[in-house]
């Protein structure tokens, strides 16, 4: 575990985890972390190619196309199924939204917004959950710089200090099944109870602070 890792306001304890398990930095699990492009020509009529901004990353975690701009630029770097997008700068409360990519078309992504490829053996789609549940759960809003209008983590602070659980390829699918599964009845349960709201996003939250904590294992 690197002496850099930064776990003030960390929701887990580093202790407690499974055997197994190790906790190192994002950086380590990631095969490589790059930045999109900024762009101040946009349009929204379909020529060019989709650019992902912060609000493309929806509060839940998930990769939303309802308002999309698109960009004429032909050599920014390029979104593929895999890669997890983290929103690198937003209001403090939101720094950190992140999702994974499914989408087959092409996709750039603007200078708010960090593309990470994982390393064998790291399961995307945990990566991004986990990561966005560090968003939910307020660390990144202690971990950002804080400017005069929004707040921002720099990819080598995500690279270098920010902790990350990892466990075994295995447990990580395991667990990433058993999420999609009970985020699926969440969301079954909120078409039927919309009255609830509140208390479905503290199910799901609690559903995710037990996934990394090696409970649902």
């Amino acid at each position: 575990m690197s002496a850099e890792l930064d776990f003030g306001h960390y929701p887990f304890d580093p202790a407690s985890l499974p055997a197994g398990w190790v906790v190192t930095s994002v950086g380590a699990v990631s095969a490589d972390i790059k930045s999109g492009f900024a762009s101040g020509v946009h349009n929204s009529d379909g020529r060019g190619v989709p650019h992902l901004r912060p609000m493309n990353v929806s509060p839940s975690g998930e990769i939303d196309l309802s308002d999309l701009r698109y960009v004429a630029d032909e050599s920014g770097p390029r979104l593929v199924p895999g890669d997890v997008l983290f929103n690198n700068t937003n209001s403090p409360a939101w720094v950190g939204k992140t999702a994974l990519v499914t989408h087959q078309a092409p996709l750039a992504f603007s200078n708010h917004m960090t593309r990470l490829r994982m390393a064998e053996g790291v399961v995307p789609r945990f990566a991004a959950l986990q990561l966005h549940y560090l968003c939910t759960s307020g660390y990144f809003r202690h971990r950002c710089k804080k400017h005069v209008n929004q707040a921002s983590i720099s990819p080598t602070t995500l690279a270098e200090s920010v902790p990350f659980v990892l466990p075994p390829t295995e447990a990580q699918r395991r667990i990433v099944a058993k999420i999609d599964a009970l985020l699926a009845s969440s969301r079954a349960a909120r078409a039927a109870l919309q009255a609830v709201p509140e208390l479905l996003e503290q199910y799901k939250q609690t559903v995710l602070a037990a996934a990394f904590r090696g409970v649902l294992t």
